[in-house]
């Protein structure tokens, strides 16, 4: 039997290897292929509640989820394009997320966890046993660590061109907008798994749960690899920026 292309112009074979490792590379790939699709989903949605106040980025994350799970759920050998699969269980994720609890809540709930779990893999470990000298130092890494974190949510929102543009301040000086770009530039050159959790979480802004659904990795391995992702990006940086930066956000 001849298995059907999941484009009419586009068979690369990720379903196959998909097939062959569940959770390789493959899965990766074809989840970022689509999540483009998933977000017009969202958007469809929201554009029929227009009397709901609804935030786009929670049912970004609930049309990821709804991709998610249509990934795992579709059989390519059934002949069935995968958007056709998809749209349908995509959109119902995204409405039952709507359904789950009020706008408003989850917003905040939202907005609190990300920075909650940003923080949380970023801290040092022991801090009882370090010296007035280290313990100095992991306050300075870490708020470089999240003054980073600050400029790749920069990378990740377009709106941010336009917003610099047009107030310029110490977030959105020239130099800031320079190493936004210097930055974004190394996260594409970054060796994966660190590289794709970097892009999915500050680039694309999924929560690390969503993340370690699509690796097929537990929520800690992600906080572990989001630390060591961000000290291999503060090593990129001349030190005179860091302190800079360290001195902006504190």
């Amino acid at each position: 039997m001849t298995r059907p292309s999941i484009e009419p112009d586009a068979d690369d074979g990720l379903w196959q290897s998909l097939e062959r490792d569940p959770s390789g590379p493959a899965r990766v790939r074809i989840f970022e292929k689509y999540l483009p699709f998933s977000r017009r989903i969202a958007a469809r949605v929201r554009r029929e509640r227009p009397g709901d106040d609804l935030d786009v980025e929670d049912l970004r994350q609930h049309a990821a989820e709804g991709l998610l799970q249509a990934i795992d759920r579709f059989d390519p050998d059934q002949g069935t394009r995968f958007e056709a699969f998809a749209a349908r269980r995509i959109a119902g994720n995204v409405i039952d997320g709507i359904g789950a609890s009020s706008e408003g809540r989850r917003q905040t709930a939202f907005r609190r966890r990300i920075r909650t779990e940003r923080a949380r893999s970023l801290a040092t470990k022991d801090p009882d046993n370090l010296s007035t000298t280290d313990a100095l130092k992991a306050l300075t890494d870490l708020a470089v660590d999240l003054a980073l974190g600050f400029m790749l949510d920069d990378a990740g929102d377009a709106a941010n061109i336009e917003k610099q543009a047009r107030s310029p301040n110490a977030y959105e000086s020239l130099a800031w907008s320079d190493t936004v770009h210097r930055l974004a530039t190394a996260v594409g050159s970054m060796p994966d798994p660190e590289g794709t959790v970097i892009r999915l979480h500050y680039l694309e802004g999924l929560e690390f749960a969503r993340i370690a659904d699509t690796l097929s990795l537990g929520r800690s391995r992600i906080a572990q690899i989001h630390a060591a992702a961000l000290q291999r990006l503060r090593k990129r940086l001349p030190r005179s920026e860091q302190l800079h930066f360290s001195t902006v956000t504190g």
